[in-house]
């Protein structure tokens, strides 16, 4: 990006000068296209019963669509645990009681201070949806922050 903002100040310069190798280059470096970036993060989900309702209808529909999408939502603490180095947080959404969470902390200190039975929001990029031990589903979250 700064070569670009570069070129664009020196372009000028170079084509006034009337050098033909000079006016040459200047007219390649017009000719070259940028490739779109990537958005700087990921499209959120509106509604965790959303998520199991599709889940329920087709659950690879549901991982298709959801998978990569950063969801936040207030929920209650239910477990936290350390699992083969990560530490993951079980958690029950306040307003999707239909939907279990399994987050993995973004970063520790986060799952340490929290405790069961604590209210917290919690955000995070969804990683799977399966059927749920208790409820309909589970959305497995990564990068979770507390």
């Amino acid at each position: 990006m700064k070569l670009l903002k570069r070129l664009s100040v020196l372009l000028p310069v170079l084509a006034l000068s009337g050098c033909a190798e000079l006016e040459k280059f200047a007219n390649e470096a017009k000719k070259i296209k940028i490739a779109p970036g990537q958005p700087a993060h990921p499209p959120l989900v509106e509604s965790l019963d959303e998520v199991c309702k599709v889940y329920g209808q087709n659950s690879l529909r549901a991982n298709g669509s959801f998978r990569g999408k950063v969801v936040t939502a207030r929920a209650v603490v239910e477990d936290a645990d350390n699992v083969q180095g990560d530490f993951v947080l079980s958690l029950t959404p306040t307003e999707a009681r239909s939907v279990e969470l399994s987050a993995v902390a973004k970063r520790r200190t986060d799952a340490m201070l929290v405790s069961k039975g604590q209210f917290v929001t919690v955000t995070g990029v969804i990683t799977n949806i399966t059927f749920g031990n208790v409820r309909e589903c589970t959305v497995f979250l990564r990068d979770a922050t507390f």
